[in-house]
């Protein structure tokens, strides 16, 4: 049975939660965004960094994973609250946020293998309640899988249940089959990210998968 203060923690999670947190749009002038506009602890994973955003003191710590396309910032209402209990650590996916991108178009069990890395590089203590939203509950699942010693809860907001593929029937291609979710965002980012430095010039070989197909 979980402990009282594990209890505690993981009921101001589901409260949290169940305010609908991750889907608000935030204010312009929401001062809980201030903390997540520069890096928090970059983690060398081995030739790269990854970005783990903690705050608060104690144990168990939360991980907050976040859904396809999102990374901190979308943990800015709920990480505040955790945090007034237990150490909180948002984390970034490769390529997200303030994280270095990979050498190549990551996995399911890419992103669990770094933050697998990221948490004991970045000395972040054990034991973990994972904190997964779509995507990141997957991912969750994944890590608590490989790792069940270090887990002692989880809390899946949303979550696929296409999951259920990967954890119940253990089946050895399922990550890396529905990882190209993950891989189709970031690619969809790197376009963003082209684009935002002007038009792209039709010469660069990105320019043909950032385009969207002619019309017919």
């Amino acid at each position: 049975m979980p402990s009282f203060a594990l209890r505690a923690i993981l009921a101001a999670l589901l409260l949290s939660l169940g305010d609908d947190v991750l889907a608000q749009p935030a204010p312009a002038e929401d001062q809980r965004l201030l903390p997540y506009v520069a890096p928090g602890q970059l983690v060398d994973i081995g030739g790269r960094r990854t970005n783990l955003h903690c705050t608060g003191a104690g144990s168990p710590t939360v991980i907050l994973m976040a859904g396809s396309a999102s990374w901190s910032p979308i943990w800015y209402k709920v990480q505040p609250v955790i945090a007034q209990k237990t150490r909180v650590c948002a984390f970034d996916r490769a390529g997200y946020g303030f994280s270095d991108p990979a050498p190549r178009f990551q996995i399911l069990s890419d992103v669990v293998d770094d933050l697998h890395a990221a948490l004991n590089a970045g000395s972040i203590p054990e034991p973990y309640v994972l904190v997964g939203h779509s995507l990141g509950g997957i991912e969750a699942r994944l890590y608590a899988q490989r790792w069940p010693k270090q887990v002692v809860g989880m809390v899946l907001d949303d979550t696929s249940p296409a999951g259920e593929g990967l954890i119940e029937a253990n089946q050895p291609g399922f990550d890396a089959a529905y990882g190209g979710v993950a891989s189709y965002t970031g690619g969809l980012l790197h376009c963003a990210f082209l684009a935002a430095n002007g038009p792209l010039d039709p010469s660069r070989p990105e320019h043909k998968d950032c385009m969207p197909p002619p019309a017919e």
